[in-house]
């Protein structure tokens, strides 16, 4: 794995999104989407097709349970990327998300969405590095960021996918400041009036984005390739656990005693990968 840019770094604190290319090596790509195919065949809790429409594929917390995982989130230095991009003291490893959208799947199923009004944290310093496994193109399932939305309000999650788990928000569960409950804008029937950003994506690639920002894909329109991608979710220093109505991811849900608007990176059962210094 190679270090950020000073661009990128600057990409990410812009725009919310930074394209890094030729993040990590093509054998260490290989080893992980063995292990994604692997996983797709005997899935765990987390796993299921979101999709009607051929197959969009997704499983959780994949590092608890499978060592090339659990290798590759604690060793390959992402936290320190995150760390730094974030310009957190330290960063947890919140959980791990494999993807795998089949050719002629999903199609014009957009699912413009943010991904932290689906979990159960608050804070600024929130960030995934969404790893491709495979290439892909816009017409392959690459994914689309709308510039700008990440300084923008939070939108109550909907449904993702129709195969998606339902779960409702847990006891004392509220609207924050900052947040609506109505649905996101439909982007892509838009596109003149914002500005999106995308990127054809070759295997080894990844995009670390503010998980604030909005996001989504047209499908895969593609006969033959699929697109298969392994992203971590890092948290840092501000970040605390926060419940909202909605989709609650149970990754997050507490245990042990757990406070709401405890510090995330105090907890155990989130690690701490990296310290500055």
């Amino acid at each position: 794995m190679r270090d950020l840019t000073d661009r990128e770094i600057a990409a990410y604190r812009s725009d919310g999104v930074a394209h890094l290319p030729a993040l990590v090596d093509a054998a260490t790509v290989a080893r992980l989407l063995v292990a994604a195919d692997e996983r797709m065949a005997e899935p765990g809790p987390f796993g299921r097709n979101l999709t009607d429409d051929g197959f969009f594929f997704q499983d959780r917390d994949l590092y608890r349970d499978q060592q090339v995982f659990a290798d590759f989130a604690r060793d390959s230095g992402f936290a320190a990327l995150a760390g730094r991009a974030m310009g957190a003291s330290r960063i947890s490893l919140y959980f791990d998300h494999l993807f795998a959208l089949g050719p002629n799947s999903a199609k014009d199923a957009y699912y413009w969405h943010q991904d932290q009004p689906y979990w159960a944290c608050a804070g600024e310093q929130v960030c995934s590095i969404w790893l491709a496994l495979t290439d892909c193109a816009l017409d392959s399932g690459a994914l689309e960021f709308v510039k700008g939305t990440d300084r923008g309000l939070l939108h109550l999650p909907t449904r993702f996918g129709e195969n998606s788990e339902h779960a409702e928000g847990a006891d004392g569960a509220h609207v924050p400041d900052g947040m609506t409950e109505d649905p996101p804008p439909a982007f892509h029937d838009n596109r003149d009036r914002y500005e999106i950003l995308t990127w054809d994506i070759r295997a080894g690639d990844a995009l670390m984005f503010n998980t604030r920002i909005m996001h989504s894909s047209r499908g895969n329109h593609s006969p033959d390739q699929r697109r298969v991608a392994y992203s971590t979710r890092w948290v840092g220093d501000d970040v605390t656990f926060s419940v909202t109505p909605g989709f609650q991811d149970p990754i997050t849900f507490p245990e042990d005693g757990f406070p709401q608007g405890g510090k995330m990176t105090e907890a155990k059962k989130f690690p701490v990968y990296w310290r500055a210094g």
